[in-house]
């Protein structure tokens, strides 16, 4: 592992913005880089920091910023992790409706991540944690967007569901179901119909529809439970 010194920040830019308010990400990113010395994680600062330093300027290279921080998320055995998921989790709260067009390719990520957390012989539940705390801060802030194009996101979230590792299907439930519960009354009957349909698919092998139909049993429970053992008020 080769640590570095955290890089330090432009002093004539920084100091004529003092009065802007930073965006939580920009926040984020700097007491990562004072954590985490790597040199997997001070590439990834060194290009993120021209782009983030206001909320203006985060909008306006939101692209670039989710291009860089996918980039180095990928890497086989970056010592970056988790500082990366946490920071694109940041993203959702700071630009929530902007973010969504990018959330495919963000969510594309994962699969991958966790299919290598799940490699026989080097499980790693920090990574999995890391990636559905991810996952989850993500539908937090953008539940009422997926939610109204449910059907979109279904089939890619479905990798996830029919996973063959019963843990890592639990927590997909898990996650999805939270925007399940901000779903309106009268859109209910269509996102089951939508979620059911996933089961119906001709081309799924026999155990992946098992593997469905635990996850969808799941999700359906989590989304109704409410506080002290009762339903969820929705």
């Amino acid at each position: 592992i080769e640590f570095v010194r955290a890089p330090e920040e432009d002093a004539e830019l920084v100091d004529g913005e003092d009065n802007v308010e930073k965006p939580h990400f920009t926040e984020l990113l700097g007491d990562w880089a004072q954590r985490n010395r790597t040199q997997d994680f001070a590439d990834c600062v060194s290009q993120l920091r021209p782009l983030t330093r206001t909320l203006p300027m985060l909008v306006l290279n939101l692209g670039s910023v989710v291009d860089v921080l996918l980039t180095h998320v990928r890497k086989p055995r970056s010592m970056a992790t988790e500082p990366l998921l946490m920071l694109l989790g940041a993203l959702a709260r700071d630009v929530r409706q902007e973010l969504v067009p990018h959330f495919s390719r963000i969510f594309a990520a994962f699969p991958a991540l966790l299919d290598v957390a799940a490699l026989p012989g080097e499980q790693n539940t920090e990574l999995v944690e890391q990636v559905f705390q991810c996952l989850a801060y993500l539908l937090k802030h953008l539940a009422r967007y997926i939610a109204a194009d449910l059907p979109t996101y279904l089939g890619s979230y479905a990798l996830l569901l029919r996973h063959p590792k019963p843990y890592i299907r639990n927590f997909a439930a898990e996650t999805m179901a939270f925007v399940l519960r901000r779903l309106r009354a009268a859109r209910v009957g269509a996102a089951l119909a939508d979620i059911f349909g996933l089961l119906r698919d001709p081309e799924r092998k026999p155990q992946e529809l098992v593997y469905l139909a635990e996850s969808i049993s799941v999700l359906l429970f989590e989304a109704v439970k409410g506080v002290q053992r009762g339903f969820h008020s929705q």
